[in-house]
């Protein structure tokens, strides 16, 4: 027997309960633990967070940093999959299950998570750091968080520039008003323990809360990093597939450039991508529904439409939904929302598995993803873009089987 059937005999059941050890007793920072599924129906399934979802969360990775995160997705993808690493850091699972003329499904999901990076240390020993992705300042005041020195990780905690001004006469907290204290006596001391350039993320364990929400930095986006390779897991328990399947977690996504989704894009040259990533719930003080669409906290996956995706891939999208019994919201949006540059005709089409009730924070994972049923139905075709035309063919993909 070859080792790739060997391999396939050992991959688990389909069903999504068995995907992963379930931690149905166990308990996450003290508590029980449990997350939400979609459905069409109005009740919710709750069931237990998979206990890769929960390493990955808890492996820390700020962007440009991801190696141990990257680490735990390719040794789960091992199991099932033949695993790469590019360059950048980007991971990718193939399964090869239709030849090698066959077309290329590639699903994107980012590994990195937002955090900091330390610039100067004073000669009281207090640090100071400017951020690795998007933050809002005022979430910072306060946090406990875990710089990732060579020695080992080394706690602290964010304080503000003391301000002796009156309350009402405060102005907003901005990055350059922060600053992280490590206990250290004096310059010297604080440098015996982290360097300039340590990158530190902020220190809580995921939680759980009420109705079985999970709750965790890092939640943007290791859990499109973890659809995207359960997915691919899925196609390869099935075995039947008409086209082969690439998963990426790709690097460096919250600093701004989509330096990973790039590399991995164009070494992969996919005939069609879909990206996973998480999205603003509207369902909360601020969230304004008449901008984007309503994307409720457990509506189900949120499907983006407009003119950054095609319509094509979106009905695909909805009609397996429906006929899966999986529940789904829309994100309505404009040129240029979705910038995971893909070198395939086919956009990325991205969409939320979750909806964020906390920025950065709150997310309800959807037990359910798309299935190998979705890859057997339907079979996407190609649309040409300014992006496609570095490519040598086009693609694979029967052009008629998305006409709308």
């Amino acid at each position: 027997m070859s080792g790739r059937d060997q391999s396939r005999r050992r991959l688990p059941p389909r069903s999504w309960r068995q995907v992963q050890p379930q931690k149905r007793a166990g308990d996450i920072a003290g508590q029980r633990t449990g997350c939400a599924t979609g459905s069409s129906s109005s009740t919710l399934l709750r069931v237990p967070a998979p206990d890769l979802l929960l390493r990955l969360l808890q492996a820390p990775g700020p962007s440009g940093f991801e190696s141990e995160p990257a680490a735990i997705w390719r040794e789960a993808a091992a199991e099932f999959a033949d695993v790469e690493v590019d360059g950048m850091g980007s991971s990718i699972a193939r399964v090869r299950t239709a030849g090698e003329e066959a077309p290329l499904f590639a699903l994107f999901g980012h590994v990195d998570e937002i955090g900091l990076i330390v610039t100067h240390v004073d000669d009281n020993g207090i640090l100071f750091f400017r951020g690795l992705g998007g933050w809002t300042a005022e979430v910072l005041v306060g946090q406990r968080v875990e710089i990732l020195a060579r020695g080992g990780r080394v706690q602290g905690v964010i304080q503000a520039k003391r301000d002796v001004r009156r309350r009402e006469e405060k102005k907003t907290v901005e990055m350059r008003h922060l600053h992280l204290d490590i206990g250290a006596h004096d310059r010297d001391d604080a440098l015996a323990a982290v360097r300039l350039g340590d990158p530190a993320v902020l220190a809580p364990a995921p939680v759980s809360l009420l109705n079985g929400r999970l709750m965790s930095r890092a939640l943007d986006n290791r859990l499109g990093a973890y659809i995207a390779l359960e997915v691919a897991r899925r196609v390869a328990a099935a075995g039947d597939a008409r086209c082969n399947v690439a998963a990426a977690a790709t690097v460096q996504e919250e600093v701004g450039d989509f330096m990973g989704a790039r590399t991995t894009a164009f070494a992969l040259r996919p005939d069609l991508a879909i990206a996973v990533d998480v999205t603003g719930g509207t369902d909360v003080p601020g969230g304004e529904p008449g901008e984007q669409g309503e994307q409720r906290l457990g509506a189900g996956a949120s499907l983006l439409r407009g003119s950054g995706g095609d319509p094509r891939i979106f009905e695909l999208l909805r009609d397996t939904a429906e006929a899966e019994g999986i529940r789904w919201c829309v994100e309505v949006t404009q040129a240029g929302r979705t910038r995971t540059p893909t070198p395939c005709s086919c956009r990325a089409q991205e969409f939320a598995p979750a909806s964020c009730r906390f920025r950065r924070a709150t997310c309800t994972p959807q037990a359910r993803s798309w299935t190998p049923a979705t890859w057997r139905r339907a079979s996407p075709c190609s649309r040409p873009s300014p992006a496609a035309s570095t490519r040598p063919s086009g693609s694979r993909f029967p052009a008629a089987s998305l006409e709308t």
